[in-house]
């Protein structure tokens, strides 16, 4: 008698099921086995018996969902066509952060992120965040995270080192309000590198991916780690994966947690073509940056002449260094790593009168950078040049030239 009633049970589970699938959704339909279950009682089932019962629902699939219940449904206020909401999001307790990178509150495709919290089981907006130099096809909220009250948000098209180098945005929130902190640059960023394509955040540290960076051949990828200290962020290393290649897209994914990294490779071929791989990389010591570099060098000059500078920087652990440079007329060099506390000599020449500033930073082997140097430079007009051109002018004007001379007696 016992076995028919369980049999029946079951028939009608399955029938239910069968008929609408909804059971394996929602509460309510949960609730809905679960009284059928507990008519066992009824019967004064077994235990064992019960249990078993219970087992092949689940195991079955009757209750997939395995209580994951849709909470909410999640819209941006402003919301319009082909904002893309949704490309990218995080969580973090009651807290979630949700990228738009083609909203035009910027321009065409500038791109934003939403921050949602809930109370008790409702979710509702309590920020828009839009990048404070957003422009058109940015791309800002391509990647997002979030930790705690600290948010990082990838912008992959911004240009500040050349078309499409890319950018991060750490924005922070006090009360509920939310406020830019810092924007975030690769050191040696090009035109291409789409740093910003992924992001990560942990506390003090971020990790940021650059999906098509060089260093390991064309599109072969990279990634940043930036450190937070107050309010001020400062990169701290780069990775490479240690046998990168062309087109491999290290850092298309990221993720850190604590002293360690983890870093997707799509494109890798070790099982084959675009098989894939994922790299961990671990923080055993504390790697000081170097210190800032030294400048000497003439502090004015004349338009298209050569001037010499020396930098020199010295990095505390004894790593070699490389500098990064830029001059002050929208011009950047990267110099190869030398010993630590070597001078290395450049040349540069300005073609336009004005102050200049001479921007300096030294960089390890492990993509820690140190502070800044800087240095002006004005360059001032050829005196000679124009005292030629005035000579020539008298000339033709040999009435202006008495009047001149009449003046000067």
């Amino acid at each position: 008698m016992h076995r028919k009633i369980i049999v029946i049970l079951v028939c009608i589970l399955f029938f239910g099921i069968t008929v609408c699938p909804s059971i394996v959704c929602y509460s309510k339909d949960v609730k809905k086995v679960e009284y059928l279950l507990n008519e066992n009682e009824r019967f004064n089932l077994k235990n064992d018996n019960y249990d078993n019962l219970m087992n092949e629902v689940i195991e079955s699939g009757f209750i997939s969902n395995k209580g994951w219940l849709e909470q909410d449904k999640l819209l941006p206020s402003d919301g319009a066509e082909s904002d893309n909401f949704g490309v990218s999001v995080s969580i973090d307790g009651d807290t979630a952060l949700i990228g738009s990178p083609e909203d035009d509150d910027n321009g065409l495709w500038s791109g934003s992120a939403y921050v949602f919290i809930r109370s008790g089981t409702n979710w509702t907006q309590q920020a828009k965040l839009l990048a404070s130099d957003g422009a058109r096809h940015d791309y800002f909220g391509n990647s997002v995270s979030i930790d705690g009250d600290t948010a990082i948000i990838g912008k992959t098209n911004d240009d500040d080192n050349g078309d499409s180098s890319g950018s991060a945005y750490i924005f922070t929130r006090l009360g509920t309000t939310w406020t830019q902190q810092a924007k975030l640059l690769a050191s040696d960023g090009e035109a291409g590198d789409k740093f910003g394509r992924s992001v990560s955040i942990d506390g003090d540290t971020a990790l940021i991916g650059a999906i098509l960076d060089d260093d390991n051949g064309y599109s072969s990828g990279s990634s940043y780690v930036f450190t937070r200290l107050g309010t001020t962020w400062t990169q701290q290393a780069k990775f490479l994966a240690s046998d990168g290649a062309e087109s491999d897209h290290f850092g298309r994914s990221v993720s850190i947690n604590g002293n360690t990294a983890l870093i997707g490779t799509p494109y890798d071929d070790d099982n084959g073509n675009y098989s894939g791989s994922a790299y961990i990389f671990t923080k055993e010591g504390e790697n000081q940056p170097p210190n800032n570099p030294i400048i000497d060098g003439s502090n004015s000059g004349k338009p298209g002449i050569l001037y010499d500078f020396t930098f020199n920087a010295v990095d505390p652990d004894g790593d070699d260094v490389r500098y990064i440079i830029k001059w002050g007329d929208e011009t950047k060099i990267i110099t190869d790593f030398n010993k630590s506390g070597n001078d290395i000599t450049l040349s540069h020449k300005w073609t336009e009168v004005g102050t200049y500033t001479i921007n300096a930073k030294a960089e390890d082997k492990f993509g820690s950078v140190g502070p800044e140097t800087t240095k002006t430079v004005t360059i001032r007009k050829n005196k000679a040049v124009y005292s030629l051109l005035l000579l020539w002018f008298l000339e033709q004007f040999p009435i202006l030239q008495k009047v001149l001379l009449y003046l000067i007696k």
